[in-house]
């Protein structure tokens, strides 16, 4: 689950969505365009927090335990962060 920030351009057509891990996050990557929570959204596919790096499990990826299990949100790492099995917990933040 994750919540979506929608990018739209001048004519308010979507033109990107970035995926975030919390509502907190959502307001600190939107800054002055955030337009308010809207919702958890299942994703089809792992992706990671646009803000902090943290790993949001898609349903039709196969997480490992540790993925599934990590409830830690707001978190930035220094270097990318793995678990016992090899899989991302977090990616490195700019």
């Amino acid at each position: 689950m994750s919540h979506a920030h929608y990018i739209e351009d001048g004519q308010g057509q979507l033109v990107d969505i970035a995926n975030l891990c919390s509502d907190s996050c959502n307001r600190e990557y939107a800054g002055e365009a955030y337009g308010g929570w809207n919702g958890c959204v299942e994703l089809e596919y792992t992706d990671w927090c646009a803000n902090c790096g943290v790993v949001l499990p898609g349903f039709d990826d196969e997480p490992c335990i540790h993925q599934r299990s990590v409830i830690v949100v707001n978190r930035t790492s220094r270097d990318d962060e793995r678990c016992p099995c090899g899989n991302y917990l977090a990616v490195a933040s700019a």
